[in-house]
């Protein structure tokens, strides 16, 4: 008899467990979104990016002379609504800020830090 129960109580674990798979949520997962930010300084570049309501999320860092493509976690763009993206260089405490940029889903954006350092410039970038 215990055995008997035994089996049973495993089968019907396994069928739970198998059944609760089928509900997860399978929607169509949204485009990524992509920032490539240029940074012309000579100083890496910690990347952020923060909405109404929201912290500063670091979305990635940048080395002095390069360009990076930085990929959007889909929470931070979720619902459409606007990001505010900012540079801290390695060198300073100062921080750049590019102000309110519009994003959605798929989106991609260039973003630059000149050698000058104090201004980031938005441009749309080219579709992935």
């Amino acid at each position: 008899m215990n055995n008997t129960f035994s089996r049973l109580v495993f089968a019907g674990l396994v069928a739970t467990t198998g059944a609760c798979s089928v509900f997860k949520a399978r929607g169509p997962k949204p485009p990524p979104t992509y920032i490539t930010f240029n940074n012309q300084s000579i100083d890496q570049a910690d990347v952020y990016a923060t909405s109404p309501g929201t912290g500063l999320v670091r979305i990635g860092t940048v080395a002095g002379g390069r360009s990076e493509l930085l990929t959007l976690s889909p929470s931070l763009v979720s619902g459409g609504r606007t990001l505010n993206f900012v540079a801290r260089r390695l060198a300073t405490t100062r921080i750049i800020q590019t102000g309110d940029v519009p994003i959605t889903p798929g989106d991609s954006y260039e973003i630059t830090l000149p050698s000058s350092g104090n201004t980031l410039t938005v441009l749309p970038g080219r579709p992935r």
